[in-house]
């Protein structure tokens, strides 16, 4: 029932999918459908599972680090090239550096993590990647809320003087984060000193305000 908008991006135009939500959302659930999806239009799908819990079609190869390492795993994946990979669920540094290797080398991924909002599951990442090369590594973020698809976040990368600020010299590589739905800005994100920030705008910034009040 997803708005063929929806369906356009997952099938065409998202490379590296972000799949978040709390605990027992519906991110695994989203996720399976997802390959059933792709498989559906004869696609090359593969999965990296911990533990291997999801329930798809034989023609999907499943893998889990139970029978393999990290590296090992990164190895058949680029020798076999799949057209997307599906990652459940991304936990500590050995799988976010193996999300961004996969990435980077142009195979098409779908990562399901834990969090309590949409723009945390990215902000869990940057820990280990540059800023300048996040939305490559993501650029989309779906967030599931009890079962539904409750948002989308579409990641862009421009040079810009950060929303607040009023001086040229400022201007700087920014990470846009709009929402798919409405096509507006929500987030920026940037180096500022030493530190990456990420900065509500507009309505978001409003709730931020409003939360800490």
């Amino acid at each position: 029932n997803l708005d063929p908008a929806v369906i356009d991006l997952l099938q065409n135009k998202a490379k590296g999918i972000l799949v978040s939500g709390a605990p027992g959302s519906g991110k695994t659930t989203f996720a399976q459908a997802m390959v059933d999806l792709y498989v559906d239009r004869h696609l090359t799908v593969k999965t990296i599972e911990s533990p291997r819990d999801l329930n798809v079609s034989d023609d999907v190869v499943q893998y889990s680090f139970t029978y393999g390492s990290h590296e090992e795993i990164r190895d058949i994946l680029l020798l076999s090239r799949p057209d997307y990979t599906v990652y459940d669920e991304v936990r500590n540094k050995h799988d976010f550096e193996l999300y961004k290797d996969l990435r980077l080398t142009g195979i098409w991924l779908i990562w399901v993590i834990h969090a309590s909002k949409a723009i945390d599951g990215i902000q869990r990442f940057l820990w280990t990647i540059e800023l300048g090369i996040v939305p490559q590594v993501i650029d989309t973020v779906i967030y599931i809320d009890k079962g539904q698809l409750a948002e989308i976040l579409h990641l862009d990368l421009v040079v810009k003087v950060p929303e607040g600020m009023m001086s040229e010299d400022l201007a700087r590589p920014v990470v846009q984060i709009k929402s798919f739905f409405t096509n507006t800005l929500v987030y920026e994100m940037y180096s500022f000193g030493e530190q990456i920030v990420v900065v509500p705008i507009g309505g978001e910034m409003k709730k931020a305000a409003k939360s800490r009040g």
